[in-house]
């Protein structure tokens, strides 16, 4: 009496499953077995596919629950799955999650967050001078008196009609008459803006950070603002006159007073 190679060496469909994989597809069920290297002859056909994937299926999955959602799982994956590619196991695919009101709204707060938020330090904005109210550019001159309520403006040597720096504004209708011109502003350093500092203070005397805050309101447009890399990230400008403090002959220390510095008095010829 003949047996066929299938019937020797397959069992015969599971009954009791709620699904029939004779139904499905050889390339589906393919998949299934190659994923799961389950052993089977070359000669195999359909329906020994369909047979032994049911067989494994029933050995791995033994409740009514576990069975329906694995199905479920299993077919809308392999459905949706190229044949060129494996499949994952069966319940392993993830499901794409519906979106809720809060995914909604922390979308939208990282996107506000990102449109809101700016992508570089505001831009320090440019003074206005002269009278004709534009930027700083060219030869500038300023006054150099102490009584003048304008030492704070530079003007444009062009706009007041000079090419040279005059000694006094007497001649020139657009300025006050007392004005003492100083050098151009492009020629100002910072020696020469400490020394201004300390002529407009109450006896000649201030803390460095009175100097800095003259400088800074006086001279702004013309400091170099980049910071140093050092940890206290102060600007290039506030570095170079605290050494110059300590440094040049033109300024000492006060004798007694702690953190204050003056002017060193000019030698008589």
């Amino acid at each position: 009496m003949g047996i066929s190679m299938r019937s020797a060496s397959l069992p015969t469909h599971p009954g009791e499953l709620s699904v029939d994989f004779c139904s499905l597809q050889a390339d589906t069920l393919q998949r299934y077995v190659d994923y799961h290297q389950l052993p089977l002859p070359s000669s195999a056909t359909k329906d020994d596919l369909a047979i032994r994937v049911a067989a494994h299926f029933s050995e791995t999955v033994t409740m009514f629950e576990d069975e329906k959602a694995t199905i479920m799982s299993f077919l809308t994956y392999a459905r949706a799955t190229p044949a060129t590619q494996p499949i994952k196991a069966l319940g392993d695919a993830k499901r794409p999650r519906a979106a809720t009101p809060d995914d909604a709204m922390t979308s939208g707060d990282d996107i506000s967050n990102d449109s809101n938020r700016p992508s570089k330090k505001a831009k320090r904005k440019e003074k206005r001078y002269c009278i004709c109210d534009g930027e700083s550019f060219g030869a500038m001159i300023a006054c150099d008196n102490n009584a003048c309520s304008d030492r704070s403006n530079w003007y444009h040597m062009q706009c007041v009609g000079l090419e040279t720096t005059p000694e006094t504004c007497r001649e020139l209708q657009h300025l006050p008459s007392w004005c003492l011109f100083r050098k151009p502003a492009l020629s100002t350093t910072y020696g020469d803006m400490i020394s201004h500092a300390l002529r407009s203070m109450p006896r000649g005397e201030g803390t460095f950070k009175d100097i800095c805050e003259y400088i800074e309101a006086q001279y702004e447009s013309q400091l170099n603002w980049k910071l140093e890399s050092d940890q206290r990230k102060s600007p290039v400008w506030k570095s170079s006159v605290r050494k110059i403090l300590f440094s040049n002959s033109r300024f000492k220390r006060h004798a007694i007073i702690k953190g204050v510095f003056c002017l060193v008095p000019s030698t008589a010829a």
